[in-house]
């Protein structure tokens, strides 16, 4: 939906207005479940041996508890996140183009190769973190204000537990909130993810589609730099 709203012209009215694009959820959901229904199958069976070579690796470490253990861990545990992440941006360059997915994993890999921006490394732990560290920090935020709003605006008159019960009012609170909040942030991630291997494309072609899209990426990297950096380096 991301890569048909980049690269599509923009249509005019006979006013001369912009229009919205209309269709494309749809029309993308088509796709899915149509001509890119198997290349979707791929991607979710290499996630799925990434996150058992994840599990195994970490219940070999436990039951383990040795040296070569902790180095198979480390390793696989590298390897399956690092072919997940490449996963990822594999199944958004194959959405964007209708490839297979190893033909579109082959070449997003050329095109981040070709144009590794500074910028590239902010979508690997950067902003995940910070929506993450976002989304915890609100629904602890709301979780205590619905305790303690819980606790002071209801009577307590009749109710054996009112502490207990405004405890666990929050904790639900916060729960719930966690769950929406992290939900809506992957939608994010998502559709950054897609924006990137767009403006990737962009620039990998010497044009540019969305000026404004281009301005806010040119201005997240540090040329030569480190993405967050301590006052002594």
């Amino acid at each position: 939906t991301i890569g048909q709203w980049y690269f599509a012209p923009i249509p005019l009215d006979s006013n001369g207005s912009v229009q919205s694009t209309r269709g494309n959820i749809v029309r993308s959901l088509i796709h899915a479940v149509t001509s890119s229904f198997g290349t979707v199958c791929f991607g979710g069976l290499v996630l799925t041996i990434c996150s058992m070579v994840k599990s195994a690796s970490d219940r070999a470490n436990r039951e383990g508890n040795n040296i070569f253990s902790m180095i198979f861990y480390f390793i696989a545990q590298c390897f399956a996140d690092l072919v997940s992440y490449l996963t990822k941006f594999a199944t958004v360059m194959a959405a964007i183009t209708g490839e297979g997915l190893i033909a579109a994993g082959r070449n997003v890999t050329d095109l981040l190769v070709r144009n590794l921006l500074d910028a590239f490394a902010s979508t690997v732990w950067f902003t995940p973190m910070v929506i993450k560290l976002a989304a915890m920090t609100l629904s602890i935020t709301w979780g205590t204000l619905a305790g303690l709003g819980y606790y002071t605006m209801k009577p307590s008159a009749g109710e054996m537990y009112h502490s207990s019960n405004a405890i666990g009012v929050g904790m639900v609170s916060g729960i719930a909130v966690l769950f929406v909040l992290s939900f809506l942030g992957g939608c994010l991630l998502s559709v950054l993810d897609a924006t990137f291997v767009c403006w990737a494309i962009d620039k990998d072609s010497q044009t540019v589609s969305h000026p404004e899209v281009f301005a806010v990426f040119e201005t997240v990297p540090l040329k030569g730099g480190a993405v967050v950096e301590q006052p002594d380096g």
